[in-house]
């Protein structure tokens, strides 16, 4: 077997993991293939990703219409935002102690943290940068869902 990152998702009931019937099968299949050895395994509480709704109003209502005005392209919107609004700080030791701080940017793709939540507030965030340097008003996912 590979060293594949597998997701397996369940529910906690009085104390119990419970996995869903049709993951519980395969999750048994895969364990009972492993070599023996150390694993690690790691529960999170569940989280709702960023929806393909939200990504495809930031592309395609968001980042056309602040391209759209400033002249840049959708692609230039997006890492110019995300460096804007998703800076993340990333404090980084060396083995004699000396710390540095490093800056990265979060990743709007399925496999990052960004949860629907978060992405709802970073489209705000855009929505009220735009409002403030361009004067535009971008509509909310709602209407832009409508008109």
């Amino acid at each position: 077997m590979t060293d594949a990152k597998l997701k397996f998702q369940g529910t906690v009931i009085n104390g119990k993991f419970v996995l869903k019937p049709d993951e519980k099968d395969i999750f048994l299949k895969y364990v009972s293939g492993l070599k023996d050895g150390l694993y690690n395994i790691t529960i999170k509480r569940h989280r709702k990703m960023r929806s393909n709704e939200q990504m495809g109003y930031l592309y395609g209502v968001v980042y056309r219409m602040i391209a759209d005005e400033s002249g840049m392209s959708v692609e230039d919107v997006h890492e110019a935002m995300k460096g804007k609004f998703l800076r993340k700080s990333v404090e980084v030791t060396n083995e004699k102690g000396k710390a540095c701080i490093m800056e990265t940017t979060e990743s709007l793709s399925n496999d990052g943290e960004v949860n629907t939540a978060v992405m709802a507030g970073y489209i705000e965030s855009i929505r009220v940068w735009a409002w403030d340097f361009f004067g535009m008003t971008i509509p909310d996912p709602v209407r832009a869902d409508v008109e």
